[in-house]
């Protein structure tokens, strides 16, 4: 599982490639990806940005990281 956030303008559209949050890019302007964590500090985020989409990527080949719920 893969963890990003994309900054999005209010028309829907990213400003550039910066706005595209990941682990190799894991800061911009106050959204922070860590691991499967996304954190936004709302007063650094800049008021061309109207949202904040998160988004999580799943590899139908890698091994399921959560547990099925016990039975009853």
């Amino acid at each position: 599982m893969y963890v990003s956030a994309v900054l999005l303008t209010n028309s829907g559209w990213v400003r550039g490639d910066d706005d595209l949050v990941f682990c190799n890019h894991p800061f911009q302007e106050g959204v922070r990806v860590n691991g499967d964590t996304v954190t936004a500090e709302l007063g650094l985020v800049p008021e061309s940005v109207s949202n904040v989409a998160v988004v999580v990527s799943v590899d139908p080949e890698g091994r399921p990281t959560l547990s099925p719920p016990s039975p009853g």
